[in-house]
């Protein structure tokens, strides 16, 4: 099954990407504004591979495949417009630099090399004021041929559906990481539903966000025809899915 990554943006940031910043944070986006930062400057970078030591956290980018073309879509804005790119920036196994590859725009393909171990992608200012960021999506290339998707404002819900889907899984998750993953099923359509850490520990509120989840979904004149399958993502939910299936 493949999957499409979700990142947002977390508060680890570099001295550089601090200097002279201000930096907002909200569950729904981040609003960074530093006019005085020179063009060609990263403003924020996602990792394949950190070193846990110094930074603490683990990469929030998905291994990628040789030779595979993916995709980035995004959702932010900037002021002025057209102020901001991304840069994919790819390295081989010995963290030798191979390649820059910029995306202008919110969002573009790319191809990831055959002999490349890791990577990073960066937001990158040109003559920006300020940006407030929302999401990036990242995937194969193929899966967005006739995808649509969408992130709900407060980005607890994910969803994914293609054309003509024959059934629906809801994947409950935990909402304590800067990036998830959703996989995807070409012939379903699929519901990412991030629960924090006081609803995922407590069995009664799990079971009540799921029952109001199928109830809206239930609701829609197109996905509630589909037949439903609950799973978890990275928890186990076990007595859940037997109960709800």
């Amino acid at each position: 099954m493949e999957a499409m990554t979700v990142l947002t943006w977390g508060r680890y940031l570099k001295p550089m990407e601090r200097y002279g910043a201000q930096v907002t944070y909200s569950p729904t986006a981040v609003t960074y504004s530093s006019p005085l930062l020179s063009p060609g400057t990263s403003v924020y970078t996602w990792h394949s591979r950190l070193n846990f030591q110094n930074a603490r956290m683990q990469g929030e980018l998905p291994i990628l495949l040789g030779k595979h073309r993916y995709h980035l879509a995004s959702d932010f804005t900037d002021e002025p417009a057209d102020s901001v790119y991304f840069k994919v920036t790819i390295y081989d196994q010995y963290h030798d630099f191979m390649k820059d590859i910029i995306i202008n725009g919110h969002d573009g393909d790319f191809e990831y090399p055959e002999h490349a171990s890791e990577y990073e992608i960066s937001l990158v200012v040109k003559s920006n004021q300020s940006i407030t960021f929302r999401y990036l999506i990242l995937g194969e290339a193929d899966n967005f041929k006739n995808l649509s998707f969408k992130v709900s404002p407060d980005l607890k819900l994910t969803e994914f559906s293609y054309p003509k889907a024959n059934g629906l899984d809801v994947y409950i998750g935990r909402r304590d990481s800067g990036s998830w993953t959703v996989p995807v099923q070409s012939d379903h359509v699929q519901i990412f539903y991030r629960l924090s850490n006081s609803e995922i520990n407590d069995p009664v509120k799990v079971d009540a966000v799921i029952d109001k989840l199928l109830k809206a979904i239930k609701q829609d004149k197109q996905l509630g025809k589909l037949p439903i399958r609950v799973r978890s993502y990275g928890y186990p939910l076990s007595k859940i899915n037997k109960a709800k299936e």
